[in-house]
């Protein structure tokens, strides 16, 4: 009995075996039939003509299968501070499946964020590349980054007092745009014995009346007048100048009695 009971058993595994149409995995295949690591779907006849598992192998996915990819031309400028978009075409374009991973050459210049977002944070030249992984293709482009341009500068006076020997004025310097960032500014004074200015930064030397100039590295400028007045006395000075004054007059008061004495 037992004896029959396995024989029937194997005699349904193998008609099993004969009926079963076959199974997919990833991976590629050589010329040979064999595998031979990444690569798309393939498919196995579990059946085959000789009934085993291996089969014959066949690519079940080779119209999807990616041969090249090819990053998209930015339609406009990018400049310091712009967050942009990168796109890859495929070829062909329903290829499957696909994961791109992003770089910049110069984290300096461009930041990669995820899935091609990119960050512009200062002027140059980096190269951004796309590599897919699942079939190992790659593409580079080189992208130029400027930086925004000055269109406009205002510059103010704080509402206080510019005196000779006194505190150092910051004078203030408003961008049009801005979020400009070519603001390299060169400051100067029509008179350097009154005041100096440097990095914005104005130190009054003597009583006068003086011109500031900024002007930014394309050209443009702007002008403010700015009045120092006279070094302001202190308490000490004002009560030495009074002790002064007093002794002058007590000293006349004494010379004219002196003299009606006589």
């Amino acid at each position: 009995m037992k004896k029959k009971l396995s024989a029937f058993l194997i005699a349904f595994i193998l008609v099993c075996l004969s009926v079963i149409p076959g199974f997919a995995h990833p991976g590629g295949l050589d010329k040979k039939g064999g595998h031979n690591g990444p690569g798309g779907y393939h498919y196995h006849n579990a059946g085959g003509s000789g009934g085993g598992a291996s089969g014959e192998d066949v690519d079940a996915l080779a119209g999807f299968r990616l041969t090249d990819i090819a990053i998209r031309e930015l339609a406009e400028e990018v400049f310091v501070g712009d967050e942009f978009l990168m796109v890859c075409e495929y070829t062909p374009e329903n290829a499957y499946p696909v994961l791109i991973t992003w770089e910049s050459s110069d984290e300096s210049v461009i930041q990669a964020a995820s899935d091609g977002n990119f960050v512009a944070v200062g002027k140059g030249v980096a190269t951004i590349t796309a590599k897919e992984l699942t079939y190992e293709k790659e593409d580079s482009i080189e992208v130029e980054v400027f930086e925004v341009p000055v269109e406009a500068l205002t510059l103010a006076v704080p509402d206080q007092e510019i005196r000779a020997e006194g505190e150092n004025i910051r004078i203030q310097c408003v961008l049009t745009p801005s979020n400009a960032t070519g603001s390299a500014l060169v400051w100067t004074v029509s008179d350097e014995e009154i005041a100096t200015i440097a990095n914005g930064i104005l130190t009054p030397l003597k009583p006068g009346k003086v011109v500031i100039i900024a002007a930014s590295d394309n050209g443009i400028t702007d002008s403010i007048e700015v009045e120092v007045l006279k070094k302001k006395s202190t308490a000490l000075q004002t009560l030495a100048g009074l002790v002064i004054i007093a002794a002058i007059v007590a000293l006349v008061i004494w010379l004219r009695k002196r003299k009606k004495s006589k």
